[in-house]
């Protein structure tokens, strides 16, 4: 009994140290399994490249865009780093994408024209578009007849979504300060005409889908197309490369380059865009009359489309005239000067490239005004000048009526010259106006009116008291 207790006691001696020791790892590891994991590095890891500027110091450069600033030294290693506090301009920092921060990026509604909502992904929530309305992830654009919407994203990247389009926004991501900017969008139906910076970094990504295909893009201006009834896509490229990838197979379109994408198959081979018309004629640039111009006919288009914008980049586009023939009719405008673009179309609807002009809508001249009234009667003649000139002219709108209202109207009549006689069909009052008509053949408002008198009666008064006086003296 003595030997049991002596042998209880030495074994209790001898394995406390060992207990503690055992409870103190255990404790250790339930903590340290507690704490934040810092994201590994994979072998195949993709990596955003910085260039260091004056004044950058590892720690700055952390907490501006690492997920976590504690990273720092795992940055610092990883790009060998000698001194972290001072490293020399452009020297080149290389970033695992996993260590960025990840937010949204902003995209915002730059111009507005005609009539267009937004569907937010949210609560499904519709309200009109507006210029500085930000967009979100989720929501839905749509534009109505004659409406242009522009869309600027955070690295300045546009996007303008012609009309009766549907747009969704399914993708808009910022990683770091800025860095990347990571944009989805998805064309329902419709058209859009993008214009994409250079993007620099694997994340950096500007794409659109339709039903046909996807459109990926890194520093290009480029249009696209696509329509529920046709169940085709349309990619034609003006500027830089754009890869385009369905059913399973990829092509690259670059600059004055188009492709048709069918349902279901992959992208046909890639054909060159239509030239650019040769010129653009203006036949009628008048304030508040539909602007007419004429295209120079462009080989195998059978149709053409022309557009209106305030600004030389075609970011505020105001209207548009389509037409399978040469002379097209455009929006009306205020006067002032405009950038117009137009090009051919293809049977396969792929369309060329531009052909752009200034064009300058002038005032409508003041009315023509009458200098010269004379009444044989009841016949009167009119005469006038001034109006458009003989090469915008298309004569001159002369109206006459009985009431000063011109409800009553017995001479309506388009005037290719500058007089006009007609007999009254009673004796009495008349009023008449004028308005100029452009060689397009619209009007201008008609000026201030002119009254006469036709009476034959009043007209004998005129020529008899001159006799009747001189009857009187000789007499």
């Amino acid at each position: 009994m003595v030997r049991n207790a002596i042998t209880s006691r030495r074994l209790r001696r001898e394995t406390r140290p060992g207990l503690i020791w055992r409870a103190w790892c255990v404790a250790m590891v339930i903590v340290l399994s507690g704490l934040p994991t810092k994201p590994a590095v994979a072998q195949d890891q993709d990596y955003w490249t910085y260039s260091a500027r004056p004044g950058d110091t590892i720690w700055d450069i952390a907490q501006k865009h690492l997920i976590d600033f504690q990273l720092w030294d795992e940055l610092r290693d990883l790009n060998n780093i000698q001194n972290p506090r001072r490293m020399p301009p452009g020297t080149r920092i290389n970033i695992p994408l996993a260590w960025l921060k990840v937010d949204a990026a902003n995209a915002a509604i730059e111009t507005v024209t005609g009539t267009a909502q937004i569907i937010r992904g949210a609560d499904q929530s519709t309200a009109a578009a507006e210029v500085g309305n930000m967009l979100n992830v989720g929501d839905k654009l749509t534009t109505g007849d004659n409406a242009n919407v522009a869309v600027r994203f955070e690295d300045q990247s546009l996007i303008t979504i012609e009309p009766n389009s549907i747009m969704h926004f399914d993708r808009l991501t910022l990683f770091g300060d800025r860095l990347m900017v990571d944009t989805s969008l998805r064309l329902e139906e419709g058209a859009s005409n993008a214009r994409v910076g250079r993007t620099t970094g694997p994340a950096s990504r500007f794409e659109i889908f339709t039903r046909q295909a996807i459109s990926a893009v890194r520093g290009t201006e480029f249009r696209t197309a696509t329509s529920s009834a046709e169940k085709q896509m349309q990619s034609e490229v003006s500027e830089g490369q754009v890869s385009l990838a369905a059913a399973g197979e990829q092509v690259e379109l670059n600059a004055g380059f188009g492709t048709l994408t069918r349902e279901g198959e992959p992208p046909e081979t890639p054909r060159a865009l239509l030239d650019p018309p040769a010129e653009i004629t203006i036949i009628q640039a008048l304030e508040d009359a539909p602007l007419r111009l004429r295209v120079a006919p462009v080989d195998q288009a059978v149709a053409y489309h022309a557009q209106l914008a305030r600004d030389v980049e075609f970011v505020n586009i105001i209207g548009s005239a389509r037409g399978s023939d040469t002379e097209l009719t455009g929006p009306r405008l205020s006067a002032g000067t405009y950038q117009l673009r137009a090009r051919g179309v293809d049977a396969d609807r792929l369309e060329g490239l531009n052909q752009t002009i200034n064009v300058a809508v002038s005032a409508w001249p003041d009315p023509p005004n009458f200098i010269k009234t004379e009444l044989e009667g009841r016949k009167v003649t009119l005469e006038w000048s001034g109006g458009l000139t003989s090469e915008a002219s298309g004569g001159t709108a002369l109206q006459i009526a009985r009431d000063a209202d011109f409800t009553d109207l017995i001479a309506d009549e388009i005037i290719n010259g500058s007089t006009f006689s007609k007999i009254m069909p009673e004796p009495g009052q008349y009023h008449a106006r004028l308005a100029s008509v452009s060689a397009a053949g619209d009007q201008d408002e008609f000026g201030p009116a002119t009254t006469f008198d036709a009476d034959i009666i009043r007209r004998w008064y005129h020529y008899l008291i001159p006799v009747l006086i001189g009857a009187a003296i000789l007499l």
